[in-house]
């Protein structure tokens, strides 16, 4: 009897780390976003309004917010995803249509490559299932067989990608996200059965495949880099253009540990909400509605700061919300 228990207990520990993302973030979906900009916030116009703003979301009666809880994520195509933080709960805009509420799981929610999201799903054009494994393939080469792959980043010019991967598992090859549907909705009887079954799977796997190598590598097209997923620091593919970082409190680096910026001590640098142009002379950063640059420049009463890159220019586009059009709309800022 603890022996099925273990099985059981061991096969979703393996699949947490093949990619499943992040069921703490899991609430109940709602039917509407929470209540307008409520008193004071109806009044809070931005100072970095454009003349050559684009509307991203035009809402009407029952589809309201509090932009100061609220991210909003683009993709290429035009659509938009807007994240309540409050709730996290998130809605699509797509050809003038307002969709949702849809939870993190949503595979039009993962698809999007936003919020801390990774999922499989997300990067059809790298990732890929050959025998039960994964592929990785990026600028025409290929890389794998994997039997997991647990974090993949790809720079914002779409150039540099890195990822952790294991080569072996006792469970590839085993579709974990269905087995887990079949335990739910299982009697206990049928469970064991499904344990029994789990066990022999990956018993067979271990057979055929002798030395298995469970251990974490890294992998990415940049040459040069020396390091060790046991490290435990974090990646960020967000902070510069066509460069992937490493963040350490007050301090970016280089995959190759060249160093980037440095800030003053009592600076902590929030990797999601931080950039630094290309020649690394200017920087900015976004904390709670104001959009703050290094030259003193400040945007107030905006939110979802990104960098983008148009032509050969980079800029930090930004949103903020209308109350004159009920609308949230785009401006962007040369960088």
């Amino acid at each position: 009897m603890w022996t099925v228990f273990f099985i059981v207990s061991f096969a979703f520990h393996v699949n947490a780390q093949a990619g499943k993302a992040f069921a703490n973030l899991k609430k109940q979906v709602k039917s509407e976003i929470q209540s307008k900009n409520a008193g004071a916030q109806e009044q809070n116009v931005t100072n970095c309004a454009c003349e050559d703003a684009v509307t991203v979301f035009t809402f009407s009666g029952n589809m309201q917010f509090n932009y100061l809880e609220t991210d909003i994520c683009l993709e290429e195509d035009g659509s938009a995803l807007l994240m309540d933080r409050t709730t996290y709960q998130y809605y699509i805009s797509r050809n003038g249509k307002i969709s949702g509420p849809y939870d993190e799981f949503h595979p039009d929610v993962t698809r999007f490559r936003c919020f801390g999201i990774m999922d499989y799903n997300s990067y059809p054009e790298y990732l890929s299932r050959k025998d039960g494994k994964w592929l990785i393939t990026f600028d025409g080469k290929q890389y794998g067989p994997y039997a997991e792959i647990n974090e993949f980043l790809v720079s914002l010019s779409k150039k540099k990608f890195v990822a952790t991967v294991i080569r072996d598992s006792y469970a590839a090859g085993i579709d974990m996200e269905e087995l887990e549907k079949k335990m739910e909705n299982a009697t206990q009887e049928e469970q064991m059965e499904l344990a029994m079954e789990l066990s022999k799977k990956m018993q067979d796997q271990f057979d055929s495949e002798g030395e298995m190598d469970m251990m974490p590598k890294f992998v990415s097209n940049v040459e040069g880099v020396d390091y060790d997923p046991m490290e435990g620091s974090m990646f960020n593919a967000k902070i510069k253009y066509d460069d992937i970082c490493f963040v350490d409190y007050n301090k970016i680096t280089g995959l190759k540990g060249n160093t980037i910026l440095e800030v003053d001590d009592d600076f902590y640098i929030d990797g999601e909400k931080f950039w630094v142009n290309k020649d690394n002379s200017r920087y900015a950063w976004f904390d709670y509605g104001t959009l703050y640059f290094s030259d003193g420049k400040k945007c107030e009463n905006v939110f979802s700061p990104s960098l983008i890159m148009e032509g050969n220019i980079e800029y930090i586009r930004y949103m903020y919300y209308s109350p004159d059009e009920d609308a949230v709309k785009m401006c962007r800022i040369p960088f």
